[in-house]
């Protein structure tokens, strides 16, 4: 029998095997963004391995590399800056490639990529703010050289080391394909006003991730553009906002949500520790964005809403919490598209501050909602029994699952009796169909 060349595959079936050792195709078809730096994604460590399979099989033979080259630009991840460096010289030296690349992500260079709660009380010496810089200068030159960038995570260093990212509106045309964009440091956090010229230049923007964005100012939306409110609201595109270890304050997102269109179906942050704890650009003092503050901001998008989730360190969690923290959450019972709701239980008034505790999800939640996650046993009982009157009644219709997770801190005898409570709740669920699941340990809470 014959032997069977690689040379002699078809090219369908080449093109297929390359776009199998292809990140970024990978990437379209599991339809999930996921900034892969190493440090906030798991499978980063198959970027590399994949990129190197890719560039094997197109140092075999001048017809394999003519396929494999088609894909081998297609994604750029690197945390190093003598990567990055090499990268943009060979797109300054190959202008055929740089229409090529469709995926950007730069993470934090090696002297970045430290422990970033210790290094938010130390500063720079010498030798950070010049890899700083030299990073800062070749990501601004990076994004000029590629047009047809569908998404990008990029790893911000100090903004005053970024002088380059200024003059990007008046040297690059618009990155109309650009999608999905994500900002990251690791180390001190961030003022989103600076990533204004990147924002800018991406009007069809889909999805927005900023881990670690300590503060939004109130001149933001005038850093994007717009001057007159007649005209369109800059990020008018944006589907998908999502903020990590977030430091906001409730005046920081309105700040942010001003820049936002009509068409915001998905909202997800994740507070940092601390209620009262400062970020590196906020001042002493000053309360970080609770549950209720993030309904009432996001009134607006009633309309379009379909996703919300919010949550916490489990220290927060622990502390005390005022009926001025429910204040407005009753409000979610407008959003009429809201399929999915993800909170710890204390954001919700489980514990009758401001009405009855049988209400606190049956007066709360929209007809609409369909998927129900809740993090905390102690005191949802009654509120889950009145839910359950209220479906077993003709409401929320459209309520297919219930998720309870179990806090690390809750612990002892009043936490399992309060489970057990939870558990006979449940069983009022699944007769008529309803998936209710609980988790007897704290589980992947921010996981999508």
């Amino acid at each position: 029998m014959a032997r069977l060349n690689l040379t002699d595959l078809p090219p369908e079936l080449l093109t297929e095997i390359c776009s199998f050792l292809c990140c970024h195709c990978l990437e379209l078809q599991s339809t999930v963004f996921s900034p892969v730096t190493a440090q906030s994604d798991p499978d980063h460590g198959q970027a590399q391995p994949r990129r190197a399979d890719l560039l094997s099989l197109a140092r075999v033979c001048r017809v394999l590399r003519g396929v494999a080259e088609l894909f081998l630009y297609h994604s750029f991840h690197t945390s190093r800056t003598s990567d990055l460096y090499f990268f943009v010289r060979t797109l300054l030296d190959r202008p055929d490639l740089r229409l090529r690349v469709l995926d950007v992500d730069v993470g934090p260079s090696l002297v970045h990529a430290g422990d970033p709660l210790l290094a938010r009380g130390r500063p720079e010496d010498a030798a950070e703010l010049v890899e700083s810089a030299e990073h800062a200068a070749l990501i601004s030159l990076l994004l000029q050289l590629v047009p047809n960038v569908e998404s990008s995570h990029l790893h911000l260093p100090l903004f005053k080391a970024f002088p380059d990212l200024g003059r990007l509106e008046s040297t690059h045309s618009p990155m109309l394909s650009l999608k999905r964009l994500a900002f990251t440091d690791l180390k001190r956090g961030f003022i989103l006003d600076g990533t204004s010229p990147i924002l800018r230049l991406a009007p069809n923007l889909e999805i927005l991730r900023c881990h670690n964005c300590d503060d939004v100012s109130k001149v933001f939306l005038a850093t994007l553009g717009r001057k007159m409110p007649s005209n369109p609201r800059p990020l008018q595109a944006l589907a998908k906002l999502t903020l990590r270890n977030t430091s906001l304050t409730a005046a920081s997102l309105l700040h942010l949500l001003e820049a936002v269109g009509p068409r915001l179906s998905k909202v997800d942050i994740r507070r940092s520790i601390g209620r009262q704890s400062r970020g590196y650009y906020q001042s002493l003092g000053e309360p970080k964005i609770e549950f209720n503050e993030v309904v009432t901001a996001l009134q607006p998008w009633s309309h379009s809403l379909q996703e919300l989730s919010f949550s916490m360190h489990e220290i927060d969690m622990i502390l005390p919490r005022s009926p001025d923290h429910f204040a407005g959450v009753h409000l979610l019972r407008e959003f009429r598209e809201l399929r999915s709701l993800r909170t710890p239980a204390d954001c919700l008034d489980f514990h009758g501050h401001l009405g009855r505790r049988e209400d606190a999800l049956a007066a709360t939640l929209p007809p609409s909602i369909r998927e129900l996650r809740l993090l905390g046993y102690s005191s949802i009982v009654p509120g889950l029994q009145g839910l359950a009157r209220a479906f077993g009644a003709g409401q929320f219709a459209e309520l297919q699952r219930i998720e309870v997770d179990h806090p690390a801190f809750e612990a002892g005898q009043l936490q399992l009796e309060a489970a057990r409570e939870v558990r006979e709740v449940a069983a009022s669920f699944w007769p008529a169909g309803v998936d209710f699941v609980i988790h007897p340990k704290l589980g992947d809470f921010d996981s999508q």
